[in-house]
């Protein structure tokens, strides 16, 4: 996992662990539905989307995530509002699992407040953009 720096304010940082905890209720859901099952469509999707079939191995990817930046909101020593340089160290898996997860809380704010309050929806683009893009593929070589 190489680090790479994020210039983001202590909510973008919130915003990021709820869309991590979004991806642990998913991960729940899946595991409840039968989508850990050794089936082969959905072990496919499994290993795309976390890099594995086991459950157990994509809990801990994505309880990872949730941790790390727990930490990082905790260790916040400036007001809310500052921009500061973050460092966050996530593989591609879990890039590609926030990236996706960020995605969903935006859309479903829009859908569910058209005309809410557009600063959340810039905080979450912005996150968006400063995301490397994910590519699980290219870790596979």
């Amino acid at each position: 996992m190489d680090a790479f720096p994020l210039v983001v304010n202590q909510q973008q940082l919130k915003l990021m662990q709820q869309a991590a905890n979004q991806a642990i209720a998913d991960l729940e859901n899946q595991k409840q539905a039968g989508a850990f099952d050794s089936n082969g469509s959905q072990q496919e999707e499994n290993l795309l989307t976390y890099g594995t079939d086991d459950y157990e191995s994509a809990r801990q990817l994505v309880q990872t995530i949730e941790q790390e930046l727990q930490s990082k909101v905790q260790a916040w020593e400036e007001t809310p509002e500052t921009n500061q340089p973050v460092e966050i160290s996530f593989n591609s898996y879990q890039i590609g699992l926030v990236r996706a997860n960020l995605k969903r809380v935006m859309q479903s704010r829009a859908d569910a407040q058209p005309s809410a309050d557009q600063s959340e929806t810039q905080l979450l683009q912005d996150l968006l953009e400063q995301l490397p893009e994910d590519s699980p593929q290219e870790d596979a070589d």
